[in-house]
């Protein structure tokens, strides 16, 4: 019997997907991880890079509360920054407006 997947789960499974077709899976493709906050709500994360100008990070609390962390070197966005999303098809759009250049 397939245990059922949480909520969570289906939103990095989601976004990792989104990730892939953006082609943001370069140099080290696509890191699935495991974290806890500092206040110790526990998170999953989706690593990933463009090579040279991208580091980033999403840190999946649930369907309905997702960070995003970067650091990077495209003009349109600060260096360094962090953003709060309500859900995940914000995310998805806000990926593809700022890293999707094909």
């Amino acid at each position: 019997m397939e245990q059922p997947i949480s909520p969570r789960a289906e939103a990095q499974n989601e976004l990792r997907d989104t990730l892939v077709c953006l082609g943001l899976n370069e140099s080290y493709g696509i890191i699935d991880g495991k974290g806890t906050s500092k206040t110790g709500k526990s998170f999953r994360s989706l690593t990933f890079a463009k090579a040279a100008n991208l580091d980033a990070v999403l840190e999946i609390y649930g369907p309905y509360y997702i960070v995003a962390k970067w650091q990077t070197r495209y003009q349109h966005l600060p260096h360094k920054g962090q953003e709060v999303f309500r859900n995940v098809p914000d995310v998805k759009r806000w990926l593809q407006r700022n890293f999707f250049f094909g």
